[in-house]
């Protein structure tokens, strides 16, 4: 794996990419690693979508007006 400026450019084996690429670049070598992307957590909590831009001047004030009052409209099937 190539990566220049914090992205990966190139991926292929060693033997290929070491005769395009500076023999002065520095190469690491993670013996038995595996290399993998970072992870992005975009889970939603599905109840809360309606009321995520909702102000509140702290956390509890928010949970409360906005967000426990929307997720109690989910104990109704219908609504569910």
């Amino acid at each position: 794996m190539v990566v220049r400026e914090g992205k990966i450019v190139e991926v292929g084996e060693y033997s290929e990419l070491s005769v395009r690429f500076s023999s002065g670049d520095p190469i690491v070598h993670f013996k038995d690693s595996l290399i993998m992307p970072g992870f992005i957590d975009s889970h939603i909590h599905y109840p809360q979508y309606k009321v995520i831009s909702s102000y509140g001047t702290s956390l509890l004030e928010w949970l409360n007006k906005y967000t426990f009052v929307e997720e109690q409209k989910f104990s109704d099937i219908d609504y569910a």
